[in-house]
């Protein structure tokens, strides 16, 4: 069964009011952003990149759903991803795509996944960070299948996460061929973000009233004023923040304060050509340490499960 990211039984959108938005970290009241620009999260026509939150907590299943269990009594992997699920292993094993979970193997990778979909939240528009990110996590998950599970759970956990990825990912590209995107002539811009959108004045009028509401400066944005998407679109400069991530050893501090200096060094010029040169070191530093926290809660996060098949 296919991953569904916006089931039936999805949260409400749920924002804050300093969520930054995907142009040059504007700040919007998440009162407008929900009254003006939630239909167009829905349908996938996005011109704002509301960040560091999902578009909506991911839950799979819906109240009155048939129950999802084959006849061999087995449940598809999407149950990894559930919240509330101790009625279903409340003691014994429960059944994944054929292959035997414990009460407790079950509840260390049901916590795990619930954090990976805590981390990595569904956006319509992914930025070099959030590809950094991806990477520690996939390196989380192997870690942790490879020390806690047997071959054949590990392998119904992977392809879970790998389902929950692809679903992210064929979300961001419904959103870039949907919308009013263009290729951008911000020249500072181009060689990490080559795409921009377009106000309409209804957003425009958003804009320039979260602006007054924040205390920034007073905007003046139009109809037609362009504003820089903040989707990575540098693919060689995604693939190697990647590669500093991936299949690393959480446990090896070393390794990971390589991989994120190396990080640190790749992302500042991408902060001084969206923002200018002042600033872009501590927002890099800032990014670099971000992953760096995250590394040491997944490796407290395995530790705390080794003996899971005790």
């Amino acid at each position: 069964m296919a991953l569904d990211l916006f089931s039936l039984d999805a949260s409400p959108l749920s924002l804050k009011k300093n969520d930054i938005v995907g142009f040059n970290a504007t700040k919007v009241s998440s009162s407008q952003v929900k009254a003006d620009f939630s239909d167009k999260l829905e349908q996938g026509k996005v011109t704002a990149v509301i960040e560091q939150n999902s578009l909506k907590q991911l839950e799979i299943g819906s109240p009155g759903k048939t129950d999802p269990r084959t006849e061999a009594g087995s449940y598809p992997s999407d149950l990894f991803f559930m919240s509330k699920q101790s009625d279903k292993v409340s003691s014994g094993s429960v059944v994944i795509d054929g292959v035997s979970f414990s009460n407790t193997e079950f509840k260390a990778c049901n916590d795990l996944m619930l954090q990976c979909r805590q981390d990595l939240r569904v956006k319509p528009f992914w930025d070099y960070e959030d590809y950094a990110k991806q990477s520690l996590v996939q390196s989380a998950v192997d870690t942790f299948a490879k020390n806690n599970l047997s071959s054949d759970q590990a392998s119904v956990l992977n392809k879970a996460f790998s389902g929950y990825l692809e679903a992210l990912s064929d979300y961001n590209k419904s959103n870039l061929e949907n919308g009013n995107i263009a290729a951008s002539d911000f020249s500072d811009q181009v060689p990490y973000y080559d795409k921009f959108t377009v106000m309409t004045q209804k957003e425009a009028d958003t804009f320039n009233q979260a602006f007054s509401e924040n205390g920034f400066f007073k905007s003046n944005f139009k109809a037609g004023t362009k504003t820089v998407l903040q989707q990575a679109t540098n693919q060689d400069l995604v693939a190697k923040m990647q590669t500093l991530f991936a299949s690393l050893d959480l446990n090896d501090d070393d390794a990971v304060n390589q991989s994120v200096s190396a990080y640190q060094k790749l992302i500042e010029p991408v902060f001084s050509a969206l923002n200018g040169k002042q600033g872009a070191y501590s927002s890099a530093r800032n990014s670099a340490d971000s992953l760096k926290q995250l590394a040491k809660s997944y490796r407290n996060m395995i530790s705390a499960h080794i003996d899971v098949r005790a």
